[in-house]
């Protein structure tokens, strides 16, 4: 089965990226990618997410320039948010 499912995920502490990869390992299909990448091409995937720690109220920057790198036109997309503290 192809990965049909990408999701950026920014980790400044660990947390959120401890998080993504519990969630993950209940799923195969599945491409985790830590950001800042420089993939450009998600034209493979049916669905793009992020993943990001909140920072001063806001998903990270360098979530933000990933996203600004992409082409989502006609994309399902999705984010989470880690709010632990």
């Amino acid at each position: 089965m192809s990965k049909n499912t990408i999701i950026f995920c920014y980790s400044k502490s660990g947390n959120t990226k401890s998080f993504i990869e519990q969630v993950l390992s209940k799923f195969t299909n599945i491409e985790k990618v830590d950001t800042p990448s420089n993939i450009t091409d998600v034209s493979q995937y049916d669905f793009v997410g992020f993943s990001s720690g909140i920072y001063y109220g806001e998903q990270a920057k360098e979530i933000t320039q990933q996203i600004e790198k992409l082409n989502l036109t006609g994309k399902k997309c999705f984010f989470f948010m880690d709010f632990r503290k």
